[in-house]
Order: structure tokens, then sequence, then C-alpha cells
């Protein structure tokens, strides 16, 4: 949050009245091993111009998206395991960006969706 930095690495970070991480206004941290899970929310939001990189990571159980990235939010995210059995895994839109390197995206209503001018890029 404002241009915040960080490291968050192994870590259990759940169940979360919203969002279990939520990355925005140029917050730019690095969450590295951690267990995201059972937030009432996305598991990772990243909006208003966050960044962030997320590695290594579990995101499961959620009540929303694995990852939710929208209004502008641009994070990297690579060799996750991203699971939703409910909403999405990985949700961007409202002129979102992201890289998306080598994850394991699973389950979910819809597994990945694009929308309103978005443009992530997956890879692997």
């Amino acid at each position: 949050y404002e241009g915040g930095t960080g490291v968050l690495e192994q870590n259990e970070i759940a169940s979360n009245a919203k969002a279990n991480v939520e990355i925005r206004s140029e917050g730019n941290p690095r969450l590295i091993g951690n267990k995201i899970h059972h937030g009432r929310d996305a598991g990772v939001l990243v909006h208003e111009g966050g960044r962030g990189t997320v590695e290594d990571c579990h995101i499961f159980g959620n009540k929303e998206a694995g990852i939710e990235v929208r209004t502008t939010g641009d994070p990297t995210v690579s060799r996750c395991r991203v699971e939703s059995k409910r909403e999405h895994a990985i949700f961007v839109y409202e002129q979102a960006k992201g890289t998306f390197l080598e994850n394991d995206v699973r389950g979910g209503r819809i597994v990945v969706e694009v929308r309103n001018s978005s443009s992530p890029t997956f890879t692997g």
C-alpha cells in the first residue's frame, strides 16, 4: 500500500474477513512460499496500480478468486498452485495486466477469465 515493499516468506495467511492479501497503490511486496487460503474474498487482490511478486505460493479455498487483478494492477505470479472450487482461479479485469509464469491453475467455475481491456501474459 502506498509504495510499500517487504517480503512475506513461508507464512500461512488465512481466514480474513476480506482478501487475505491486498496489494494496491504502487505497493510492491514479495510473497514467497506462502499458503494463502480460506479468505472471505480473493486470496490475493492486486489493484489500483499495485504490483508485487507472488512466487511458489499455494492459494486455495477462498470465497472469491484465488488471484484477482483489477484497475491497473500488474503483479508477477510464478510457480504458484492456484485452486478454486467456487469462482475464478484467476480473474483479470478493468485494464489490469500481470505476468503469470509456470503456474498450476485448477478448478473454479471459470479457471481463468480476462476482460475489460486487460492484457495479462500467461506462459507455461
